[in-house]
C-alpha cells in the first residue's frame, strides 16, 4: 500500500538522521519504475534508496558516472549556446549534458579499457552488483562508469537500523574501491572526484554494529 511505502521511508529516514546522514526524499515522475527514494550523503559519498508501493524490497545504490565528474565550465556552456543559438538559462541542462557526453567520447578507447579493467579487478569479491553503466540509451556503447547494487527488505518484522546501516555500508565498501581504479586511469577526472572509503562506515551509531 501507499501508506505504507512512505510510512517505511520516513522510518529509514530516521534511521539516517540518527546515524549522522545527510537525508532527503526524491521523488520520481511517472516514467521512472520507482515511485519515491531517499538521497543520503555518508562522509561525502553519495548513496540512493529506492522503489515503489507494488514490491516488497527496495533498490540501495552506489553511482559512480564518469560524465558527472567531467568538468564543464560556463564559458563552454555560453560558447555551445552561441553556437547552437540555444537561450540560457532553460538550455543550460541541455547543454552541459552535450559537452559532456563530447568530452567522454574524447577519453581513449585505451584509457577506457584500462579503467575498466582496473574496475573489473575490484569486483571479484564485493558483496554488491556491479553493473555498468552507459551514457545513455542513445549512446549504448559509451561507457559512463557503475553502479554498486544492494537490496533492502524494510517490509520484514525484525527490520530496524542495524540492516539500513549494514546496507548502505556495504554499496559504500564495495563501490568505492571499484570507483577508485577508475579514476586512476582517467586524467580527465578532477581531484574532486576521488572517492573516499577510509571512514565511510564511522557513524555516530556505527561502533553498535562492529
Amino acid at each position: 500500500m501507499p501508506g505504507e511505502f512512505y510510512d517505511l521511508l520516513g522510518k529509514i529516514t530516521g534511521y539516517g538522521i540518527e546515524l549522522g546522514d545527510q537525508i532527503s526524499t526524491v521523488h520520481y515522475n511517472e516514467e521512472m519504475p520507482a515511485t519515491a527514494g531517499l538521497k543520503i550523503s555518508r562522509n561525502n559519498n553519495k548513496v540512493s534508496i529506492y522503489g515503489n508501493p507494488l514490491e516488497r524490497s527496495l533498490s540501495v545504490e552506489y553511482r559512480f558516472r564518469i560524465s558527472n565528474h567531467l568538468s564543464v565550465t560556463r564559458e563552454e556552456v555560453e560558447d555551445q549556446a552561441e553556437q547552437t543559438n540555444t537561450g540560457l538559462p532553460s538550455g543550460r541542462t541541455q547543454i552541459e549534458t552535450s559537452l559532456r557526453r563530447q568530452k567522454l567520447q574524447r577519453i581513449a578507447d585505451e584509457d577506457i579499457s584500462n579503467a575498466v579493467e582496473e574496475g573489473e579487478r575490484k569486483i571479484q569479491d564485493v558483496e554488491s552488483s556491479i553493473n555498468w553503466l552507459t551514457f545513455s540509451e542513445d549512446d549504448p556503447d559509451l561507457w559512463d562508469g557503475f553502479t554498486a547494487v544492494a537490496r533492502l527488505y524494510p517490509y520484514q518484522p525484525d527490520f530496524g537500523m542495524e540492516d539500513y546501516n549494514t546496507t548502505v555500508k556495504q554499496v559504500i565498501r564495495d563501490g568505492v574501491p571499484v570507483a577508485q581504479a577508475i579514476y586512476q586511469e582517467l586524467e580527465e577526472l578532477g581531484e574532486e572526484a576521488i572517492p573516499d572509503v577510509s571512514d565511510s562506515g564511522e557513524q555516530r551509531h556505527d561502533r553498535t554494529y562492529q
